[in-house]
């Protein structure tokens, strides 16, 4: 008896595979910029940033109209006041709204690279924080000079960094501060009681005398607002002591959590 082997005939050929490119990081910026104002959240934050600095800038005007010397920069601490406290919520949102939202998977699916997206949220959060920061510019120059034209006073283009620098050192920081948060917590209510109840806590503390003063002035960051200005050495240690508790930290670690949690 014998046996036959089957003829075995060669597969077709597939056609070739065509490997898509890569996502480019500035059009994944653009993306994470439109996610911003996708939700009436991050569309009304952003909305009402602007309103109060314009509201801040006018209850400004209506005050200094009998100033004899108005700076350009004069209304600046009071224009961003607000918008220290609104925008920072919006960088919370940017890394937290997609594991609430649970589409964290379509993205992380998209583009797989995970590294990347939080390089463009980054991104992303980085030019609103400049954007808010030319807003604030803007309507504080626009606000000294219209009142030097209806008042009495005379306005003053001399730049004072002393004068800009804390408050511009400060809304970056909180900006950073706020997408840390987001990215290590990944929940938005969480993160941003946090982000309100921390500090809060921190300066407090550093308000005690002793012992827990001492260690509160190490923690609550506010030295920050001294930076750019003549400071010892213990005030620079207690900056950056708070800077990279606050704010470094949170950022590696969020990034380490980011690139491990499973997507959903």
């Amino acid at each position: 008896m014998t046996t036959t082997t089957p003829t075995i005939r060669p597969a077709a050929m597939l056609p070739p595979v065509e490997v898509a490119s890569s996502v480019g990081l500035l059009r994944l910026a653009r993306v994470e910029l439109r996610k911003l104002v996708d939700t009436r959240a991050g569309l009304w934050l952003l909305v009402l940033s602007v309103v109060s600095a314009v509201a801040a800038a006018g209850l400004w005007l209506s005050l200094s109209l009998d100033d004899r010397q108005l700076p350009w920069y004069g209304p600046v601490s009071l224009v961003s006041a607000p918008v220290t406290v609104l925008l920072p919520v919006v960088a919370i949102l940017a890394f937290t709204q997609e594991w609430s939202q649970r589409t964290s998977l379509t993205t992380f699916t998209l583009e797989p690279r995970r590294g990347r997206v939080i390089g463009a949220k980054l991104l992303a959060i980085a030019l609103v924080t400049i954007a808010g920061a030319l807003l604030c510019l803007a309507l504080s120059a626009a606000s000294a000079l219209l009142a030097s034209a209806i008042g009495s006073g005379t306005l003053v283009w001399a730049f004072e960094a002393t004068a800009l620098t804390p408050t511009l050192i400060g809304f970056v920081i909180s900006m950073a501060m706020g997408a840390g948060f987001g990215m290590l917590l990944m929940n938005s209510p969480t993160a941003i009681v946090a982000y309100f109840v921390i500090p809060t806590i921190t300066t407090t503390l550093s308000m005690i005398p002793g012992t827990i003063g001492t260690i509160g002035k190490w923690i609550s960051g506010e030295t920050w607002s001294m930076l750019f200005t003549p400071m010892t050495a213990t005030q620079y240690g207690q900056a950056a002591t708070a800077l990279a508790l606050w704010v470094v930290l949170p950022i590696a670690l969020g990034w380490w959590r980011t690139l491990r949690t499973e997507a959903k």
